[in-house]
């Protein structure tokens, strides 16, 4: 592969070896930016349930048995949604990557995308307003980062 580089820089001219050069670095860099992107986004949605066993480890257990109570009863909900958002993310991806790129399809794939998460977080919030009622006031106090 080297020899095969040297034997092609060789007899192109320097200006196409740097345009070869910078389409690599271009693709690498965009590469690892989706790359990176992806796994952002797809970590902060499925946070869900490892937060909420995290929450409830700290919890007492009575506080602890209604939070899982809760999230056992919204989980095929939230499943539902999470399935749903990460529809809206490929065909977010997929507007990006089509050529060619029509805007309007791309900012229409986003807010849908948009909307998609703002149901997983009224989703939490329900959650969250339905439980913390119940909970004990020393379970509210932990919840709230108070002790």
């Amino acid at each position: 592969m080297i020899q095969f580089m040297k034997r092609f820089a060789a007899r192109s001219s320097p200006v196409l070896v740097l345009l070869l050069l910078s389409l690599a670095v271009n693709l690498f860099v965009l590469g690892v930016a989706a790359t990176s992107w992806w796994r952002r986004s797809e970590a902060s949605i499925g946070e869900g349930d490892r937060a909420l066993a995290r929450l409830a480890a700290k919890l007492p257990a009575e506080d602890a048995a209604l939070v899982r109570q809760g999230a056992r009863a919204r989980r095929a909900q939230m499943q539902s949604a999470r399935q749903e958002f990460d529809v809206a993310v490929r065909e977010a991806t997929a507007a990006a990557a089509r050529d060619p790129f029509d805007a309007q399809a791309f900012a229409l794939s986003l807010a849908a995308l948009r909307q998609k998460r703002i149901a997983i977080t009224d989703l939490r919030i329900e959650f969250y307003t339905q439980v913390a009622p119940r909970l004990s006031a020393r379970g509210r106090r932990q919840l709230a980062g108070a002790e």
